[in-house]
């Protein structure tokens, strides 16, 4: 920032310095050439160059300040806001120690032109304590170091370049303005924004130590112009008020509008050949490629995660966190599972039921994730699976495994009255059988109102049974319920006399 920033300060405040005696004024502007008086006019010959002159976009250093055009910002920039801010950490000082501490600048649009810090400290012994200033930018300057005595303070001190008194020039409790041991102007031209660290060593070990109550910042800073906000101030920017244009735009070919700031629109044939050029050969001319230098980079190439090169040419480099939720997606090497949607990634679960929002086909309801039962009353998809209540698979009237249901309408294959073949039958139960309404095991036969089991019934002929009618039938010819009976009672007969 500092090669590319300058103040425009100086051209505010520099007037021309009397004549040097034994030095002349050449081109008559008021500044004497090197080695006379301050500041010096780089150009003696040129009235329009001295310390201080309106810088143009010439390629002429006309404000003698070692920039030229388009890294010099005097020619587009206007004093901006002074930003005063403080704290007051009211901190103890340690003996042969260092406590810091830091405020924070926001708000200001371009880097410092000016800074003074004032001071509030109460040391037991001044000459011990060295105090620095930290910019945001990690430059250091020392402020304080060995000043003073026993009992000494800096009470109100401020501490300014363009004070007239150094520290040694004044005494206990330098209330007023003082130059610093060092030089503040070191922070000029550098960034006004983030954290300022203010550090207070207590260099001697003397069981000696203190008190800081309080300090602040007063700086005055710059407002850089750039109408377009494309990073590009205008004396370096060939259209500032169009952010599309400036010198690292990519050029578009034939629309007659020369966007990358290098004096002409171009046709892509640099050879004259009547064909678009293809510098590096990788199958993209200079027209559709955006690096025709680089075999690599081309519309569709693989891009790198994370190189700071768009290989694709989309305009961006790919950090692999598209959707900036911070996970990083599979191609690069992440786990995201919906780099388009922040609110999808394995580390999330927002609804706190266990699963991750990649897995859990509602994050926003805690009822619903694959690790649930399903709820058949309850309108909502529990388990994930799809289905809501009575058209899951899991809720009675549509599952196998239930009662009253079965595989192909209110039946099921394991509850009693119900059969795979017929409603109202079942394999096991009483009263029903595979065939019509009769059961292998009850009172019921496989053919029609007999049973293989039961009294009075037989396999073979309506009331008859395996026990009985069938060995009446062998042994007694028709099965005369005379000649039975008679039998009968000739056994009974005989079992008496025994």
């Amino acid at each position: 920032m500092r090669a590319l920033l300058l103040s425009v300060a100086s051209s505010l405040l520099l007037i021309p310095a009397a004549a040097h005696a034994g030095c002349s004024d050449g081109d008559g502007d008021g500044f004497e050439p090197g080695g006379c008086a301050e500041p010096t006019d780089c150009n003696d010959d040129d009235d329009t160059i001295y310390p201080g002159a309106p810088e143009a976009c010439d390629g002429i250093d006309s404000d003698c300040d070692g920039i030229d055009d388009e890294d010099d910002v005097d020619s587009d920039a206007i004093a901006g806001p002074t930003i005063v801010d403080g704290n007051t950490p009211f901190l103890q000082i340690q003996d042969n120690n260092t406590i810091t501490d830091t405020v924070t600048i926001t708000g200001a649009f371009g880097p410092v032109t000016d800074l003074d810090v004032t001071l509030q400290v109460f040391p037991d012994i001044a000459s011990d304590l060295v105090i620095t200033l930290t910019s945001p930018d990690g430059v250091t300057v020392e402020l304080i170091s060995a000043t003073g005595g026993f009992g000494d303070t800096f009470n109100g001190t401020t501490l300014d370049d363009e004070a007239d008194l150094a520290l040694s020039d004044g005494a206990s409790d330098w209330n007023g303005t003082y130059r610093p041991v060092g030089d503040l102007s070191d922070f000029d031209y550098g960034p006004a924004n983030g954290d300022w660290t203010l550090s207070v060593q207590d260099a001697v070990l003397n069981f000696a130590d203190g008190i800081w109550n309080q300090w602040a910042l007063d700086i005055d800073t710059l407002d850089i112009v750039d109408d377009d906000g494309d990073g590009f101030i205008a004396c370096g920017d060939c259209d500032d008020t169009n952010g599309t244009i400036n010198p690292d735009a990519l050029e578009i070919c034939n629309d007659s509008i020369d966007q990358d700031c290098d004096g002409d629109d171009t046709d892509g044939d640099f050879d004259g050949d009547g064909s678009v050029d293809d510098g590096d050969l990788d199958g993209s001319d200079f027209c559709t490629d955006c690096d025709d230098n680089d075999d690599n980079v081309f519309p569709g190439a693989a891009e790198v995660c994370d190189d700071a090169i768009d290989q694709d040419c989309d305009g961006f480099d790919t950090d692999g966190d598209v959707d900036g939720d911070g996970s990083i997606n599979a191609a690069c090497g992440g786990t995201d599972c919906d780099d388009n949607d922040p609110d999808a990634y394995p580390e999330l679960d927002a609804d706190g039921d266990g699963s991750n929002s990649c897995e859990d086909c509602d994050d926003g309801e805690a009822l619903m994730s694959p690790d649930l039962p399903e709820n058949c009353s309850d309108g909502l998809d529990n388990d994930c699976d799809g289905d809501f209540d009575g058209n899951d698979t899991d809720c009675a009237g549509d599952d196998d495994d239930s009662a009253g249901d079965d595989d192909d309408a209110t039946d099921d294959d394991d509850s009693a009255g119900d059969d795979d073949d017929d409603a109202t039958d079942d394999d096991d139960s009483a009263g029903d059988d595979d065939d019509a309404t009769d059961d292998d095991d009850a009172t019921d036969d496989d053919d029609a109102t007999d049973d293989d089991d039961a009294t009075g019934d037989d396999d073979d002929s309506a009331g008859d049974d395996d026990g009985c009618d069938d060995c009446s039938s062998s042994i007694l010819g028709d099965g005369s319920a005379a000649a039975f009976a008679t039998l009968m009672a000739l056994v009974a007969i005989r079992r008496c006399r025994r």
